[in-house]
């Protein structure tokens, strides 16, 4: 078997597997669903639990660069685009026009847990309803991406921690205001790390820094499946391992390292978590929780249609070979 053929077999093994032992609930904005107990919890992780994530954390990232290093050598199709047409772009922006439009009808400000004083919050769904109109028509670029601009800082005074959680909408504000037909690799760039930022930020303020906020929803839901299944895992030990897996995946993207394998294992995670309120027949959590993951979905498509993916370490390739490259793969 080719170096490359085995070794696209343990990443497709090893990564997807760890990460979803360790993080069926991560996908899930906690903030969306906690709502306050009575239980005392613990104000924090022993110094024991932390080494112990960290070190594993670590090493995760040290098998990640290794197999990043394997996918340089012997991948450069990898890192190529893997279409050339602005059909993914017209779909991720129908998605995003989706999210506005339901934030709107669901009366909050960009997320569900964001609302501000009446008349404020009025003027902000009228905005988002602007917003997913233009989407939907394609026009005024400039206009939606100061309008997202203007609603992520109304939304950032209501939640300061706002901004770091949902920075991915800076990043689609950008791309709004710089594309016209596909994507710059600059700007995949940028979207790649507002995502891996936002999922880093979320990591830290839900789970690792607030670890009774992700308590209260597994006191709600029983996303413990390692204690359902009989494994001596408790609740906060889940919690820790939820967030460390939540920060590996943002640091992993914001380092440019196995993009697209993190990016499919990312959005798996999300229709997972997604599909369990459905199968608890809770299904207003169910649309809420979807419409609220949209963006990354949109984000997601476009990390894997276009380039942008080896940023810091992709090989160069000169402009005739990548044509050659491109031209190999499309007569197939």
């Amino acid at each position: 078997m080719p170096p490359l053929t085995r070794l696209a077999a343990v990443a497709r093994i090893f990564l997807p597997t760890v990460l979803y032992i360790f993080a069926h609930p991560a996908a899930a904005h906690v903030k969306w669903f906690s709502e306050s107990g009575s239980s005392v919890y613990p104000p924090g992780f022993s110094n024991s639990e932390l080494i112990t994530a960290i070190t594993l954390l670590l090493l995760f990232l040290v098998v990640a660069a290794w197999l990043n290093g394997r996918l340089l050598k012997f991948g450069t199709r990898y890192f190529l685009p893997w279409c050339q047409q602005t059909k993914p772009l017209g779909f991720a922006l129908l998605l995003l026009s989706i999210y506005f439009l339901g934030c709107a009808f669901s009366g909050v400000i960009l997320a569900p847990h964001i609302a501000a004083s009446p008349g404020v919050t009025a003027l902000c769904i009228g905005l988002q309803a602007l917003v997913s109109i233009l989407l939907l028509l394609n026009r005024a670029q400039e206009l939606m991406a100061g309008l997202i601009l203007s609603l992520f800082l109304v939304a950032g005074i209501v939640d300061v921690t706002f901004l770091l959680e949902y920075v991915l909408l800076l990043g689609i504000a950008w791309l709004l205001y710089s594309t016209r037909q596909i994507p710059q690799e600059h700007t995949m760039r940028l979207l790649r790390c507002a995502l891996g930022l936002s999922l880093a930020g979320l990591a830290l303020t839900e789970k690792l820094l607030q670890p009774a906020l992700a308590l209260n929803v597994l006191q709600q839901y029983p996303l413990n499946f390692m204690a359902h299944l009989g494994v001596p895992f408790s609740d906060i030990w889940f919690v820790l391992a939820a967030g460390m897996v939540e920060l590996l995946v943002g640091l992993l993207l914001m380092l440019g390292w196995l993009v697209r394998i993190t990016t499919v294992v990312l959005l798996a995670l999300m229709i997972a978590s997604n599909s369990y309120f459905v199968m608890i027949d809770n299904h207003a959590l169910a649309l809420m929780e979807f419409i609220g993951h949209l963006p990354v979905f949109a984000v997601g498509i476009l990390l894997l249609s276009y380039p942008g993916l080896g940023s810091f370490t992709a090989p160069a390739r000169s402009a005739d070979v990548a044509e050659r490259e491109l031209t190999l793969e499309s007569g197939r």
